[in-house]
């Protein structure tokens, strides 16, 4: 003899008002009997909820992350330019699917050419282009590699050593993915996951620079704005590639894989190291951000069922081990747990 039963996180609320997706109590609607013996219970499935990346490890929310200009040329000729900068909870407001350095870097420059391109629809007969080169950034990808292709780029000055198109990383953001590194006191260097390569395999000339030191071109600077915010500047006037983006992403953000513990006192318990506990089955979390995450095991692992009569079922969804302050956090959502009763 056999049954399932399904605990939902959301039911019993009335009962048990703060029943969340990582830990609830579920008043089953009428006592479970379990006649005979030898009766064993394992976990069948289970959906959780997806787990909200955490991207305020890299930047504070209110803060902006990524600035670019450009511009565009009518038929007359007049350049009209633009700039605009995003802040780190434009991201996480509008729920963009994030998940890995590379998924991360991919919003934000579906941002930018989403943003520039509804200010610009109405200037029919417009151009992204001036004598054939490029008024606005060309980003490609290179497998899981960020290339800057600055290969036909224009170069518009709009006042004294300020040329577009351009752009600009917040600093916080280039120090922890390893595009730069601090160098002495206040400088910074190029970081191992920044390279930096000349267009068509040609060394800038000296007065061809977007920012000078003295009478020296520079190839990237930093500057703070009014707000207070640290800006990365790239000179366009050179190709960058940005590597390593999921392997940095990870090291600050946390890894997209990790093992659950699934407790409830509906089996009997177990020693875990120097406890006792009662876990009924480690689950593989792989974050998504496809709004739920599913487990269902090739094979069931049965334990014994702890009582004869249950009318009530508690579940914890826990890192480690289960204590309240070690509760497995997921972002909005229900965890829905269906067990296996088998008797013999």
């Amino acid at each position: 003899m056999s049954f399932f039963v399904t605990l939902p996180s959301h039911s019993s609320l009335k009962e048990f008002p703060d029943n969340q997706s990582n830990a609830f109590k579920v008043r089953l609607p009428e006592p479970l009997r379990l006649m005979g013996d030898n009766w064993q219970v394992g976990l069948s499935s289970l959906s959780l909820p997806d787990t909200d990346v955490n991207l305020s490890k890299l930047a504070n929310p209110n803060e902006y992350i990524f600035g670019e200009s450009c511009y565009v040329i009518d038929y007359g000729s007049t350049r009209w330019t633009r700039t605009h900068n995003l802040r780190m909870d434009t991201l996480t407001k509008n729920r963009w699917p994030i998940s890995d350095g590379v998924s991360f870097m991919k919003a934000i420059l579906k941002w930018v050419d989403k943003t520039f391109n509804e200010e610009w629809w109405v200037r029919y007969g417009f151009w992204y282009l001036e004598n054939n080169k490029n008024t606005c950034l060309k980003w490609t990808w290179q497998g899981e590699d960020l290339f800057l292709d600055n290969n036909n780029v224009a170069r518009f000055e709009i006042s004294s050593s300020v040329f577009v198109p351009s752009m600009g990383i917040n600093l916080k953001v280039c120090l922890k993915m390893g595009w730069f590194e601090k160098n002495g006191n206040s400088g910074y260097k190029l970081g191992p996951n920044l390279q930096m390569s000349f267009p068509n395999g040609k060394i800038p000339a000296k007065n061809e620079a977007d920012y000078l030191s003295g009478t020296d071109p520079l190839y990237f600077k930093s500057d703070t704005d009014a707000a207070g915010t640290t800006w990365m500047l790239l000179s366009m006037r050179v190709n960058w590639t940005f590597t390593n983006l999921n392997h940095a992403f990870r090291s600050v953000v946390g890894e997209p894989t990790r093992t659950l513990h699934i407790y409830s006192d509906v089996g009997s318990s177990t020693m875990m190291g120097d406890k006792i506990v009662d876990l009924l089955r480690e689950v593989k979390y792989n974050r998504t951000t496809r709004g739920q995450v599913y487990f269902e095991p090739h094979h069931i692992q049965y334990i014994p069922v702890r009582r004869e009569v249950m009318d009530i079922i508690e579940v914890q969804v826990a890192e480690t081990a289960g204590t309240s302050d070690d509760l497995a956090q997921f972002g909005p959502g229900h965890t829905l747990l269906t067990l296996h009763f088998k008797q013999g």
